[in-house]
């Protein structure tokens, strides 16, 4: 025998052949024990409800619509945004109270959105704070 054949005989988990097994139904008894000592008690798999309530099902459900709906909303906006850029795309002119100037069509109406979103975020603030419930003295 050469030495590296003679080294893995000499390894202890090929000699004991329970110990090489990967499962309990692969080893090998051992005759001088009985199968009570050798087996232990087998205890059943632990497992969930397997049934879902009808009302959690139907919540999930409700869940995956509302995302679905928010998603297809999403991408019917980008394609009406892509739409409207392409239709806007010509330079018009800008006549203001001193001067005119050229510009992007695209440009102005993207301008405009924002200002607009901006000046009703103001207004909105505006409003919340003038008409908030201010604590004052205590009426008899």
């Amino acid at each position: 025998m050469t030495g590296a054949s003679v080294a893995f005989l000499d390894r202890p988990e090929i000699e004991d052949n329970r110990s090489v097994a990967t499962s309990d139904s692969d080893r090998i008894p051992d005759p001088g024990r009985s199968s009570s000592e050798h087996d232990p008690p087998a205890s059943p798999p632990v497992r969930g409800p397997t049934t879902e309530a009808t009302g959690e099902r139907l919540l999930r459900h409700a869940r995956h619509i509302r995302l679905y709906t928010s998603a297809a909303a999403v991408v019917a906006l980008l394609v009406v945004l892509i739409l409207l850029i392409s239709v806007n795309v010509r330079t018009v002119k800008i006549d203001w109270v001193v001067g005119s100037t050229r510009a992007s069509l695209v440009w102005i109406v993207l301008a405009a959105t924002v200002l607009g979103w901006l000046l009703g975020i103001a207004t909105s603030v505006s409003f919340r704070h003038r008409t908030r419930h201010r604590p004052g003295p205590p009426t008899r």
